[in-house]
């Protein structure tokens, strides 16, 4: 009986840490997406944002994250974007799990002097030819680009970082290692030396301790003005659980900037409008993409100024939300209190609040029933 119980438990464990309820995202599809540079089909499942929409010409970050197939630690990753972003840590991203067998997983992430079975170059024309240009044309994914790969594809993320760093935002490396017979990335130079105000690209590793003499050896080669680095040594930790020790930490810094602005925005006392552009400028120029702040903040931004009796600026703050997101028909509902305080007619506010609920689907059909049955009274 005892065993019986245990194994119920099990399946019950394993059926949370799989189950997939987010706050801020939501599951578009699982789909396969064939490769002519590899020659077979790919498995994919892809999550975005609330707000995302085909009919709203703005765009996301994109996020790559390799091993699908290993549904634990894919699952916590993406729970952990799922929290980030939640909490106004991390701006909303279009998110791509990529799964690969057990009998190609190898041959994906060894290069050509190793083994002549070696695909690592077609599966490079994969990501960065198909992938990636498929995300950016049906996604509304931005040029932001950031890899997410763990051990075989930590190894593996970590020389695309090398090679292809100006395709390239930010890598997450999780239990990397740096060698194989033929190839050594901790001896490579990384040529990013770039003039003016160019991009930050970020690197972030969580390594077990037998590489970090590696890890270190490429770290003193990187030109440290330009690319963020750093990793983080485990010296007990089992080698699948570094990438749950290491994502959150990661996602922070990587974000940090783009944080770090948003709450300039937020926090600021003094409502100026022409401050959030030049908020959003600074970060375009951090991060080479454009980063909208989170609806929370923006919305937040409208309330406070309404609980201060600044009316006039509460809705020059919900028109800029609307301006970035369009389809949040909430923002109208803090216009609307606004306009009442200043004695001003709400009647065309109220018919761009119907239009945005009949346009769009940020909301669910009950959730846009409810907030109808609010207007009418």
């Amino acid at each position: 009986m005892n065993i019986f119980l245990l194994v119920i438990f099990s399946l019950i464990t394993m059926e949370n840490i799989t189950a997939q309820h987010y706050e801020s995202y939501q599951k578009l599809k699982d789909t396969t997406f064939y490769s002519h540079h590899l020659g077979y089909a790919k498995e994919l499942s892809i999550v975005v944002p609330l707000e995302w929409d085909t009919a709203i010409a703005k765009k996301f970050p994109v996020i790559l994250i390799f091993d699908k197939q290993n549904k634990r630690s894919n699952q916590y990753i993406l729970n952990t974007i799922d929290y980030m972003t939640t909490n106004y840590q991390m701006p909303s991203c279009v998110v791509i799990s990529v799964a690969s067998s057990f009998e190609k997983r190898y041959a994906e992430t060894v290069h050509q002097p190793t083994t002549s079975k070696g695909k690592a170059k077609e599966n490079e024309q994969f990501i960065f030819d198909e992938l990636l240009p498929l995300a950016e044309k049906e996604l509304r994914a931005s040029t932001f680009r950031m890899l997410i790969g763990h051990s075989r594809y930590g190894y593996y993320t970590t020389s695309l970082f090398i090679n292809r760093i100006k395709d390239l935002s930010a890598v997450i490396a999780l239990c990397p290692f740096y060698q194989q017979k033929g190839v050594n990335w901790a001896d490579s130079v990384v040529h990013y030396y770039p003039n003016g105000h160019q991009p930050v690209k970020y690197y972030r590793a969580g390594i077990e301790s037998d590489y970090m003499q590696d890890y270190h050896h490429l770290e003193n080669q990187v030109n440290r003005n330009h690319i963020n680095i750093k990793g983080i040594e485990f010296k007990t930790a089992d080698h699948n659980v570094i990438p749950g020790l290491t994502i959150a930490p990661a996602l922070y810094e990587v974000f940090y900037f783009w944080a770090n602005q948003q709450n300039l925005y937020y926090s600021n006392t003094h409502f100026n409008a022409a401050q959030l552009d030049t908020i959003e400028t600074q970060i375009e120029t951090h991060y080479g993409a454009k980063m909208r702040l989170s609806i929370g903040v923006l919305n937040g931004k409208g309330w406070g100024l309404l609980e201060r009796k600044e009316y006039q600026k509460a809705i020059e703050a919900w028109e800029l939300l609307l301006q970035e997101y369009p389809n949040f028909a909430d923002a109208y509902w803090g216009i609307i209190e606004a306009q009442k305080e200043l004695k001003i007619d709400t009647t065309s506010t109220i018919q761009s609040f119907n239009a945005c609920l009949n346009r769009y689907n940020y909301y669910t059909p009950q959730e846009k029933e409810e907030m109808l049955k609010e207007l009418e009274k």
